[in-house]
Parts: C-alpha cells; structure tokens; sequence
C-alpha cells in the first residue's frame, strides 16, 4: 500500500510539472503570435 501511495505521489507530481511546462509553452506561444499579428484597431 505504502509503494503504491509512492507511486501515485510520484505520478501526480509528474504530471503536474507537465502541465506547468504546457502553460509556460502557450504563453511563449502566444507572446509570438502576439508580435507576429498586429492587432488592428
């Protein structure tokens, strides 16, 4: 039981360090389209 707690504490981190790594992905991204575009007024 005690490995298996382990187990998914490690998955659950894991899987949150992705998501953080996604958010910092789509912010470049959209820094990027944010300067490729214009907006027009």
């Amino acid at each position: 039981m005690q490995a298996e707690l382990a187990q998914a504490k490690k998955l659950l981190e894991q899987a949150s360090a992705e998501r953080e790594q996604l958010k910092i992905q789509v912010a470049e991204y959209q820094a990027q389209a944010q300067q490729q575009q214009p907006v027009a007024q």
